[in-house]
């Protein structure tokens, strides 16, 4: 059951909202509180609207250890366009409107894998430098030689956890979370799956160098591009971590010859 409110006419500021329930037997339950800002519109000129800053996961596959990664059909060594080392996963926040100073975005971290454990140790903030529109967060994983299943990397972007300000530093946009993996050593490539934390990993084979706009759907009708990424391993990849918030999604990839630049 949804039940709804209209809040009317509140003071610009920064709220915490909380959510209150009762049963037939007098028993309450309170939510966690949920932080917004409420801002003045229509009120033109309009010159100082807030930041806004997405997460997206264009090479959203990491691989435990230090040694060339071999999955079926592709050998990374036999040519120097391929690569060797720690294969690390990257995210990359990326902003809107002016760049003319730093910018810090705090997240969230989330997925089945530990961190600092499984992963070198994320902070939960990264600074976007000025004159740049985004800035890279690289999850590089931990060799532990530990047998373990496929892992998960997710990233949500939240707003600074200790603010007084009367108008956000920056809004979160679309989308706002994003989710990666975590190969383990000798491995074969993940394919298409659920995962086990109900995010859902979409492999298709793909040309090194190249890259790929993904797009979802609910209806095969209406797409909302989510992500590009670059094929590293001889596959296109995209971990979904909204899958599960969903009756049906689905996913296309299509060339992209323009990608975002940093």
């Amino acid at each position: 059951m949804v039940y709804e409110m209209v809040w009317t006419n509140p003071v610009p500021g920064r709220y915490l909202l909380t959510a209150r329930s009762q049963d037939d037997r007098g028993a309450e339950s309170v939510s966690a509180p949920v932080q917004i800002w409420v801002v003045r519109t229509n009120e033109p000129p309009v010159t100082n609207l807030p930041t806004v800053v997405t997460i997206t996961a264009p090479d959203p596959v990491a691989s435990e250890g230090t040694n060339c990664v071999r999955w079926d059909g592709w050998n990374c060594c036999v040519s120097p366009a391929n690569w060797c080392g720690t294969n690390m996963a990257v995210f990359v926040v990326r902003r809107s409107g002016p760049t003319n100073a730093a910018l810090t975005v705090y997240y969230r971290v989330d997925g089945t894998a530990s961190n600092g454990v499984d992963y070198a140790e994320l902070p939960g903030m990264v600074t976007i430098p000025a004159g740049r529109w985004a800035s890279e967060i690289k999850v590089v994983p931990v060799d532990d030689l530990l047998p373990e299943p496929l892992e998960t990397v997710v990233l949500r972007l939240c707003v600074p956890p200790a603010t007084t300000a009367s108008v956000p530093p920056y809004l979160v946009g679309y989308p706002g979370r994003a989710a990666a993996v975590i190969v383990d050593n000798d491995a074969q490539r993940p394919a298409t799956s659920v995962l086990s934390d109900r995010c859902f990993h979409v492999m298709r084979p793909g040309t090194n160098g190249t890259s790929w706009r993904i797009d979802c759907s609910t209806n095969l009708v209406d797409w909302t591009p989510v992500c590009t990424t670059t094929v590293t391993d001889g596959a296109i990849h995209f971990v979904d971590p909204d899958a599960d918030d969903l009756t049906q999604r689905y996913y296309r990839a299509l060339p992209d010859t323009s990608p975002p630049t940093q």
